[in-house]
């Protein structure tokens, strides 16, 4: 019988060792796991120094799963799992003892709170090992590394409340879920506080896919679900599912960007490809949760043949829970290209995935699809929004390069989907508005979605463009604008009342944005 609990000294053979003897399983099996190496980077990183194994422990998910499956089985498989805690402080059992028995003891729950590099939850299964797992993500880098669907997930530990920003994470169970449920049960993690809805488990995301679509294959084991199985589970839960096709590399980065600005994590769909022989060799299709990005690019990069600059197009990682992997994995974008037997050269992805050789920089991802959960409420779409922007800064540039604008360089946008109380919690405290304009802001009634539009020079804030992200998509979307440089604004409010626009500035999208300012005041 195990103790309620063990303390050990961080390092990698102890971790390897010890989910070994909680799921009985040999030491050779759990080095060959690819999420064995990921983990122990992960851990160097976050520098863990100790491990408490916490015996005996219930999981919801697991229960779940375990009464609708691995209870009918004649094998007997516990219900019951471990769960490892991590902490970046070295300390000892008695240390730990005298804290929960209050005697003398250096260690105090602040300090154990302040040391929380979060939990991982074994499960008592062959193979199919790391269950529900919530680890702080990798240092921002000064912001260069951005997870913002992250969410507070509690762990009572003897009493004592540890908490771990982060979005929970678990490797595929082949019985009753297969990656993309897996990656469905992470994504359901953030949108369940953020839209209000059940969190469902991963057998209930199989049974919620497979209900009313035809029937492909047997539902338990279950080998994995198509994009319309993953939509219809996204519609299980009441929200509605927007699928983008992201051959172009560029547009992934603009969607990823616009919606986890929003803490909507996403379905990443692409083909794996191993580069391991002479030639690539296709592995199959995957999915991915992903759950933040890098901006990486110390500059924009021009996109399209107008050239348009956004902040997106510096991301050069995005990261995911990967359940083959684990969690925030790291993917790299634009890496290198594949020629496909169709003769075509494709951009990839580089993965972290371990190719057949066990070297880290052999497995490619041509990506194919984003599958985005939004509320049924949020009607325009990212595509509708970037075309609107492109359209608008492509005559805006020609206007600059004609020198009737005064911009010396051309104007960088910060295209993403936000929140009435994130734009005026932001322009309360933000010190770059003017007295007149936060009032303004401040005071006017808005939708809940909003998609905003912000462009820069140098660095300088010049406009804000405010669309109504709830609206219907031939209304003119635009509902308020925001002008930091004034003589910007005034030319805007000009051209939207003459009466005889040069044939340049007919542009449909163009015109959407200035009749806005058509019934604005100079």
């Amino acid at each position: 019988m195990n103790p309620a609990y063990r303390i050990h000294e961080y390092s990698t053979q102890i971790f390897k060792q010890i989910i070994a003897e909680a799921d009985s399983v040999s030491e050779a099996y759990i080095d060959s796991k690819s999420h064995t190496f990921y983990f122990q980077e992960y851990f160097r990183v976050l520098r863990a120094s100790t491990i408490i194994v916490e015996y005996d422990y219930i999981d919801h998910d697991f229960l779940e799963d375990f009464s609708f499956y691995y209870v009918k089985c004649f094998k007997r498989y516990s219900r019951k799992c471990a769960r490892l805690h991590f902490f970046d402080i070295s300390f000892s059992k008695e240390e730990f003892d005298g804290f929960l028995n209050g005697g003398n003891s250096n260690l105090k729950e602040e300090i154990l709170q302040k040391a929380y590099l979060g939990f991982i939850v074994l499960k008592p299964l062959p193979k199919t090992i790391i269950g529900r797992t919530c680890i702080k993500t990798y240092p921002s880098d000064k912001d260069r590394r951005q997870f913002p669907p992250l969410r507070e997930y509690e762990a009572n530990l003897f009493g004592i409340k540890l908490t771990v920003n982060s979005l929970a994470y678990q490797e595929q169970d082949n019985v009753v879920a297969a990656c993309a449920t897996s990656s469905l049960w992470s994504v359901f993690n953030s949108t369940g506080r953020l839209f209000q809805h059940k969190i469902l488990s991963p057998v209930e995301i199989s049974e919620a896919a497979c209900s009313s679509l035809p029937l492909e294959s047997r539902f338990f084991p279950n080998p994995g679900l198509s994009s319309a199985q993953m939509a219809q589970a996204i519609r299980a839960i009441g929200l509605e599912p927007y699928l983008i096709k992201v051959e172009d590399q560029e547009l992934l980065k603009a969607a990823t960007y616009a919606y986890l600005k929003c803490k909507i994590p996403m379905l990443f769909g692409f083909l794996l490809m191993d580069k391991s022989g002479k030639e690539p060799m296709p592995l199959g299709l995957h999915a991915v949760a992903i759950t933040g990005f890098s901006l990486g690019e110390p500059a924009p990069i021009p996109y399209g043949r107008t050239g348009f600059l956004s902040i997106a197009s510096r991301i050069d990682k995005v990261y995911s829970h990967d359940d083959q992997v684990g969690p925030f994995s790291r993917m790299v974008l634009n890496y290198d290209t594949i020629k496909m037997d169709n003769g075509n050269a494709v951009k990839t992805i580089l993965s972290s995935w371990g190719g057949s050789d066990r070297k880290l920089d052999r497995i490619r991802a041509i990506p194919t699809i984003l599958l985005i959960p939004v509320y049924n409420k949020i009607r325009i779409t990212f595509q509708t929004i970037q075309e609107t922007i492109t359209h608008f800064d492509r005559i805006i540039e020609t206007f600059r390069l004609n020198k009737v604008l005064p911009f010396k360089e051309r104007l960088v946008w910060d295209i993403y989907l936000t929140t009435v109380n994130e734009v005026k919690s932001g322009m309360l405290s933000s010190k770059k508005w003017r007295n007149k304009l936060r009032l303004q802001v401040l005071m006017q009634s808005m939708p809940r979605f909003i998609w905003r539009a912000t462009a820069f020079c140098k660095g300088q804030y010049v406009i804000d463009l405010l669309f109504d992200a709830t609206d219907l998509e031939q209304s003119p979307l635009l509902f308020n604008a925001v002008g930091y440089d004034e003589d910007f604004f005034e030319t805007l409010i000009d051209l939207s009342r003459q009466d005889d626009l040069p044939a340049v500035l007919k542009d449909p999208m163009f015109l959407r944005i200035l009749e806005w300012f058509s019934n604005q005041k100079i």
